[in-house]
């Protein structure tokens, strides 16, 4: 499972499908999506999700790059889907954290 974690961290923009995945680490469809969430907690569609946002999230705090830019980088093609799932997530939408993170640098 290992593997299979890692070739999806390795392609987060743009993760193969469940039945190329199994045929890479050499087992099947269900047996990788069944594996894969007892060893990391949650199913294999919820860890791409929460990579990339969490990748995102770093990026809207660490750089200036535009919501557009950040949403495709991480494998989003459609800003506002990234938004719904990235407030979903965070509980604030991505430009939210943008004015913060100025915020925080004048305060000190």
């Amino acid at each position: 499972m290992s593997e299979a974690r890692d070739r999806l961290l390795a392609r987060l923009h743009d993760p193969p499908s469940i039945p190329a995945l199994a045929r890479a680490v050499g087992t099947n469809a269900f047996r990788l999506k069944r594996d894969f969430k007892a060893v990391f907690g949650e199913g294999v569609g919820a860890f791409v999700l929460g990579r990339r946002l969490e990748v995102a999230r770093a990026l809207l705090l660490d750089s200036d790059k535009p919501i557009k830019a950040i949403a495709a980088d991480v494998g989003y093609s459609h800003v506002a889907h990234f938004s719904v799932a990235f407030k979903r997530r965070y509980g604030v939408p991505p430009s939210a954290l943008r004015p913060r993170r100025r915020r925080l640098a004048d305060e000190e």
